[in-house]
């Protein structure tokens, strides 16, 4: 299991930050865009810093297995809804 989440884990950093230039391509102007590429990476900093303070307060309150299988969850979601997400197109 922390094979898999290390792999999905892992992932998810190219692919939002794939992501996040490609939409840039498409909707920011060249001026901007690098402006809006740092205000977008700076709020994913913010949310992964934001996770570690929680993680700790959720393994104090519900224990290492249960916050290992929620955070492998929530990887794994936030990987599926990339995935169904490129067949709107």
């Amino acid at each position: 299991m922390f094979v898999l989440l290390s792999f999905i884990g892992g992932l998810l950093t190219p692919l939002t930050f794939t992501e996040m230039t490609s939409k840039t391509q498409d909707n920011v102007s060249l001026e901007n865009a690098n402006v809006y590429l740092s205000f977008l990476s700076t709020f994913e900093v913010i949310g992964k810093f934001l996770w570690s303070l929680v993680c700790g307060t959720f393994v104090s309150m519900i224990g290492y297995q249960q916050t290992f299988l929620i955070a492998s969850c929530l990887q794994a979601s936030c990987l599926a809804c990339y995935v169904f997400s490129r067949f709107e197109k």
